[in-house]
Parts: structure tokens; sequence; C-alpha cells
């Protein structure tokens, strides 16, 4: 599992990344192609039950945020090893400008959960309103 903080993006603007899945012995890209699910999620905190400090899964956290998944269609395999994922402009307006918790995760062909990537990512105000272009 990789832990750490991701580039900076708008809330103005989709948000396209690739993900690379390496098995850190062989230094090989892993076959994602039998997975069943992959889903990048965007949460940020919102204060509930469990610790004050850090809230909870089931109360502590907005899940209702950013989401891209396999099954949804804005997660493609783009070759062996990686994939892409697209949250749309219109989900990111929806984002004020903070920092988020991301997470990655995917469900393998056995049914196996495996998290991925628990990080950060700023989400910064953007200025431009792209739908307005000028003549």
């Amino acid at each position: 599992m990789h832990i750490g903080r991701l580039n900076s993006v708008s809330n103005r603007a989709d948000y396209i990344d690739c993900i690379a899945v390496i098995d850190t012995e062989t230094d090989e890209p892993i076959d994602l192609s039998t997975v069943q699910e992959i889903v990048v999620q965007l949460a940020y905190p919102q204060m509930g039950g469990g610790n004050p400090s850090y809230g909870s899964y089931a109360s502590g956290y907005n899940w209702s945020g950013a989401r891209a998944s396999l099954s949804g269609g804005t997660i493609q395999h783009v070759q062996t090893g990686i994939f892409q994922f697209h949250i749309a402009a219109g989900l990111m307006a929806a984002l004020p400008q903070q920092d988020y918790h991301l997470g990655v995760g995917l469900v393998a062909e056995d049914g196996t959960k495996i998290q991925l990537i628990i990080g950060e990512v700023s989400v910064m105000e953007g200025y431009i309103n792209m739908a307005a272009t000028p003549a």
C-alpha cells in the first residue's frame, strides 16, 4: 500500500490521472485485467461519532464527494498494470477548496479487497469558468 500526498488539483477542471500498480519484488507491472472493481474516492473530514480527533469511517467522513470506478466507466485500463481515472469537472465543482483524503482500492477476481493508496490531495479553488469561452 502506498501512503502519501498526491499533486494538487482544481475544482474547475476534470481530475484525470493514471496509477501504476507495480510488484515491489520484481518491479514488474501487475495485470489488473481480471479485477472485479477499482475505486478512486475523495472524502473530507466531517466530525461525527468515534474518536473526536479522527472521526470514524461510519460517521466521521463524508463519502458523497467525488468518486471514479471501473464499474461506473470512469476508470479505464491503459496498459498492463496501469489504469486511468476520470472525475468530471461537474463533480469536482461541488468540492470546496481544502485538503481531501483520497483512497484507491480494488476487488480482486477472488473477491479479496485491497487498499492500494491512502493519501491526501489538495483541491484548489479554480479561477477560470471553463464553461464561459470568449467569442
